[in-house]
């Protein structure tokens, strides 16, 4: 396979799960792609991967931390003012959706190593 049709698989493939963290993937496969040229990413090392991941989780994770924290006060600040609420945050449902997010990053982390590896035998299989 040549690198066009290398990257339709991948694309196929991040479809065929339909999941949240293979779309996510896929999304961080192109867009190092774009950044390092196909035959650079097919060589990229996976500490490299690993930090962007990181890097991307963290700027989220404190944005979300943000609005929280913000949403709280207000509840706080209407409560202190005796007004009665009828809409509270589920903050079991925050803990819940954090799990669940959390083992979406490691499952799309997975899946961007298994896109890879699978990407370089596909390709170098044409090139030999």
């Amino acid at each position: 396979m040549d690198s066009e049709q290398v990257i339709n698989w991948m694309m196929d493939r991040a479809r065929e799960g339909g999941t949240n963290w293979e779309r996510t993937a896929f999304g961080f496969v192109m867009t190092d792609i774009d950044e390092y040229g196909f035959d650079d990413w097919l060589e990229l090392p996976h500490d490299y991967v690993v930090e962007s991941f990181l890097d991307t989780t963290y700027e989220v994770s404190n944005s979300l931390m943000s609005d929280l924290r913000t949403i709280l006060k207000q509840e706080q600040d209407i409560e202190d003012l005796g007004i009665e609420q009828t809409m509270r945050v589920d903050l079991a449902g925050l803990v819940e959706a954090l799990n669940s997010g959390l083992l979406d990053v490691f499952r799309a982390l997975q899946f961007y190593f298994e896109l890879q590896t699978q990407a370089n035998a596909l390709y170098n299989a044409h090139q030999d």
